[in-house]
């Protein structure tokens, strides 16, 4: 379960930071 949770939010998360930075 901790697996699937921390999955779903790292992806996300990485790529919102990784575009607002970039940008």
């Amino acid at each position: 379960s901790d697996s699937v949770e921390v999955a779903p939010v790292a992806v996300p998360e990485g790529v919102a930071r990784n575009g607002v930075a970039s940008s």
